[in-house]
């Protein structure tokens, strides 16, 4: 997969996503802090997300299939799409905003 996603269609050209893996370490930590917001701990998750579990995931991103992509517009992060592939096919798709 790509590292940058620009959509060039029109009403999309403002959004465009980066690959977690070549993010900044200020935005690989913050993801953190969106993890644990009220509502998706209360809808998704349902307990915190801890420091030392962060830790862990980013040492094993460079090797998961599943795809983590920050979500841009107008250069303002607004969420997290994350999903795996199969064949030509996106799969098990999951969103948050922040």
């Amino acid at each position: 997969m790509p590292n940058i996603i620009h959509i060039n269609e029109p009403g999309y050209s403002r959004i465009k996503f980066i690959n977690l893996l070549v993010e900044t370490e200020e935005m690989k930590w913050k993801i953190l802090e969106f993890h644990n917001q009220k509502f998706i701990l209360d809808r998704i998750v349902g307990s915190a997300f801890s420091r030392e579990g962060h830790i862990e995931f980013l040492k094993k991103l460079p090797t998961i299939t599943r795809e983590h992509y920050i979500v841009y517009f107008d250069d303002k992060a607004i969420g997290k799409y994350s999903f795996e592939v199969e064949g030509d096919d996106v799969v098990n798709p999951g969103d948050f905003l922040f």
